[in-house]
C-alpha cells in the first residue's frame, strides 16, 4: 500500500534508460485488472515506445503535461467507446497502472486528452485508433533521475461524517 502514498506525478524529464519489457507487461496487466462498471473491461491500450511517435505525442497539446512524452521510455494511451462511465473506467485502469509502475520504480505522469479536440483527432489518426473509440488518457512512463519526495496529503478538514 506504500505506493498510494509515495507515488507522485513526474513532470521533470525522464532518464534515458529503457523500461524493461517485463515491467511494461506487468504495468499493463495491472491496468487490465482494474475494476470497471458492470465488469465491462472496456479498455484498449496502445503502447508507444517509438521515439519519433513519442515526440509527436509530446507536441499533441500545448498544456497538461504532454511534453513529458518527449523523454518518456514509453507511453500508454487508454481508449474505450463512449458508453457511460468509461471515463471513470479508464481512469481506474490508469491508476492501477501508475501504482504498479511505482512498485517497479518506474515513474509516470497522467495526461488528459479526451476533452482536448485537437489532441484527440491527432492521436487517433497517428495511432490508427478506430473511430468508435475515444482516447481518454495518456500516461508517460520512465525512470526518474531523481525521485520526488512523498508528502502527506491527508487533510482532516475535508472529511465530513454523516453529512456535509
Amino acid at each position: 500500500m506504500d505506493e498510494i502514498y509515495i507515488r507522485r506525478s513526474y513532470h521533470d524529464g525522464f532518464s534515458s534508460l529503457a523500461v524493461e519489457d517485463d515491467k511494461i507487461k506487468a504495468i499493463l496487466k495491472a491496468g487490465m485488472n482494474a475494476p470497471s462498471a458492470r465488469n465491462t473491461q472496456p479498455w484498449e491500450f496502445v503502447v508507444v515506445k517509438d521515439r519519433a511517435m513519442l515526440e509527436k505525442l509530446a507536441n499533441s497539446k500545448s498544456s497538461g503535461g504532454a511534453g513529458a512524452c518527449k523523454t518518456a521510455a514509453f507511453a500508454v494511451i487508454i481508449c474505450a467507446d463512449d458508453r457511460m462511465l468509461n471515463s471513470i473506467n479508464t481512469g481506474l485502469a490508469a491508476e492501477n497502472m501508475m501504482l504498479a509502475a511505482e512498485n517497479l520504480d518506474v515513474q509516470s505522469l497522467t495526461i488528459d486528452i479526451w476533452e482536448t479536440t485537437e489532441a484527440q483527432i491527432n492521436i487517433k489518426q497517428w495511432l490508427n485508433i478506430p473511430e468508435n473509440l475515444t482516447a481518454y488518457v495518456m500516461i508517460a512512463f520512465g525512470y526518474a533521475d531523481e525521485k520526488i519526495a512523498p508528502n502527506d496529503r491527508f487533510i482532516e478538514e475535508k472529511i465530513h461524517w454523516e453529512k456535509f
